[in-house]
């Protein structure tokens, strides 16, 4: 019956105040940004809360310990060890994978700007070459330069048959971010 109960004890404390006090003390001691946060070092985090929720399971049953507040103190203070332990790990992955992403991103940003624009005409090309069909065959093609949310991007919409179709495409990659087909009644 007590085992029971300082199961139960614990199950709360993992799931309520336990994990709280583990995520502050990591906030407080690594004080890395939201962004960086992956599921690694998520995964990390919950092993380690699981291994000292074992310890303080195999402590708690002795008799010494039966006392659900020692149990509480135990886990708490087994949890911060096990964290303080695996902190710097955690810290370094976090830097890393800040640091990839901003060379990501700078790396994109540089490429973007010293890349040349496609053409109207390759726009077209794309946009026709998705929908599978040939110049000969769409009506009232227009194409349009636009500022989408910072991104420059070539508006291509045509229709076909009892179709219309609408591209969004990168004026710098090519890509299409955009593509509709509807039925025109």
């Amino acid at each position: 019956m007590k085992k029971n109960i300082l199961i139960a004890v614990l199950a709360l404390i993992i799931v309520g105040g336990g994990g709280f006090v583990a995520g502050e003390r990591l906030g407080e001691k690594n004080a890395k940004p939201e962004a960086t946060t992956d599921t690694t070092t998520e995964a990390t985090t919950q092993a380690l809360l699981v291994e000292a929720t074992e310890k303080v399971t195999e402590e708690a049953a002795a008799p010494e310990t039966a006392n659900p507040v020692v149990v509480t103190e135990k886990f708490i203070v087994a949890t911060e060890k096990a964290i303080e332990a695996e902190a710097p790990k955690l810290t370094e992955k976090a830097t890393e994978a800040t640091t990839k992403a901003n060379k990501t991103d700078k790396t994109a940003e540089t490429t973007k700007n010293s890349a040349e624009k496609i053409s109207r005409e390759k726009a077209k090309s794309i946009a026709l070459s998705h929908a599978g069909l040939k110049e000969a065959d769409v009506r009232g093609l227009e194409i349009e330069l636009d500022n989408e949310k910072g991104i420059l991007m070539y508006e291509v919409s045509f229709e076909s048959g009892k179709y219309e179709y609408d591209y969004d495409i990168d004026a710098y990659t090519g890509a299409i971010k955009f593509s509709e087909k509807d039925f025109d009644d």
